[in-house]
């Protein structure tokens, strides 16, 4: 995948190709941003232009009519020995050494909630960067989720950091940059991701064949900016999980989401409340709505909340989805939601 071929981000891909004219690429950059915006997309295929054989400030098109040079096909398959990718797994994965195979399958972000980038996998980029490349003009290594390192593997880490050997690039990214060390963000070239606009939102999902206009139109205002979101309404279980949520919202069996202890879980929900009750504060002002699948429901019951009500609400649902980053106990998370929603309706 070439830098066009990357949707929206062009401040981004402008500073990238910059630094790739210049020769002057950092040691460590820190991609931080929302969820699905293109970080991980943006970082394999800078990692690719840092070492195509056949473009001088981008890399070989992921379209397969087109012609490739041998470094950017083994970026793209996940099999250059100087291109290192680390994302959380389960422990059993990092010891069997499958990553690669996740990263075929297109599960990167597959185990980001449950699990951790352990010191193991820190120690192991260091033994790795103790060897010159084999290949590379520039050794790549891309710790993806970075927020998800412990703390014993973020001080190991920094050691890295303090004496980045020559010639290779480190890039993290991360949606919760917060979660990482001031020390390590420090150390970065911090490049910030933003949401992509409505109208490349719009441009994405009519490239994906038989949705309707009213249904683009709706998956572009529920996904937020973000590719990822916008994928998951597309796919049958991501329509389900949304009918389901709809369904136990509209008949107010609150009682059944509070089952729901698992981070992902709690935090599909969160990202289902919170524009659902944005939707019953604006629907006094006759303003557009978020989810305008649910807007006779909204209209039918917004006056039975107070002005105070769905702001406490709101606010509480903003708070909870804070607390889910700092690794606050789901269930006790869960628990205050629904006592609150149970209480307002």
């Amino acid at each position: 995948m070439s830098f066009n071929e990357i949707i929206g981000q062009i401040e981004v891909k402008k500073l990238l190709k910059k630094s790739l004219k210049k020769g002057r690429i950092a040691s460590a950059y820190l991609f931080s941003g929302p969820e699905g915006v293109g970080k991980t997309t943006t970082s394999l295929n800078f990692a690719k232009a840092m070492n195509c054989k056949l473009y001088q400030f981008d890399s070989c098109s992921k379209d397969i009519s087109g012609v490739k040079c041998p470094s950017c096909k083994k970026i793209e398959t996940f099999s250059h020995p100087d291109v290192k990718i680390v994302f959380p797994v389960p422990k059993k994965i990092r010891e069997e050494n499958k990553r690669n195979e996740l990263l075929r399958e297109g599960k990167i972000h597959k185990y980001k909630k449950t699990e951790i980038i352990s010191i193991d996998d820190i120690r192991d980029i260091e033994k790795s960067l103790l060897m010159k490349p084999f290949e590379a003009k520039r050794r790549v290594v891309i710790i993806i989720d970075a927020d998800a390192m412990k703390h014993e593997a973020q001080n190991a880490f920094l050691k890295i950091l303090e004496e980045p050997p020559q010639d290779t690039t480190i890039i993290l990214t991360s949606s919760h940059a917060e979660g990482l060390f001031s020390t390590i963000v420090s150390r970065c070239q911090k490049i910030t991701f933003k949401r992509l606009s409505k109208t490349e939102m719009k441009n994405f999902l009519s490239e994906k064949g038989e949705l309707t206009d009213e249904e683009i139109e709706l998956i572009c205002l529920l996904s937020g900016g973000s590719i990822k979101n916008a994928m998951e309404f597309l796919d049958e279980e991501g329509r389900g999980e949304r009918q389901l949520l709809k369904t136990i919202t509209t008949k107010k069996d609150y009682d059944k989401l509070k089952e729901i202890y698992d981070k992902e879980g709690l935090e599909k929900i969160i990202n289902f409340l919170l524009p659902f009750f944005r939707d019953i504060q604006i629907a006094r002002t006759g303003e557009k709505l978020i989810n305008a699948d649910m807007k006779d429901y909204i209209h039918s019951v917004h006056t039975k909340y107070s002005r105070e009500e769905l702001n406490e609400t709101v606010e509480l649902l903003e708070k909870s989805l804070i607390n889910i980053s700092r690794n606050i106990s789901p269930e006790l998370i869960s628990n205050v939601i629904f006592d609150r929603i149970k209480e307002t309706n």
